[in-house]
């Protein structure tokens, strides 16, 4: 789990880069309140940082669950 505190830690202020199951994601933190994310062809947007974090969005998994296997380019 120290890479999916990181990874919340980083997206406080900084994009984040990285691709999961060969689909390109990308999120784009918009100050603490906002949050846009892209996986592939989808997008959503968020409310909160543990939305971002929680929410099975990646192929039926949640970044605190895949964090571990990701290699992020932060912006």
């Amino acid at each position: 789990m120290v890479a999916a505190k990181k990874l919340r830690e980083a997206l406080e202020y900084l994009e984040v880069v990285f691709y999961y199951e060969g689909k390109h994601a990308h999120i784009m933190p918009h100050g603490s309140e906002v949050y846009d994310i892209y996986y592939g062809e989808q997008e959503k947007h968020y409310t909160s940082l543990e939305e971002v974090m929680n929410d099975k969005f990646f192929n039926g998994k949640s970044l605190n669950e895949i964090a571990d296997q990701l290699k992020i380019e932060y912006c």
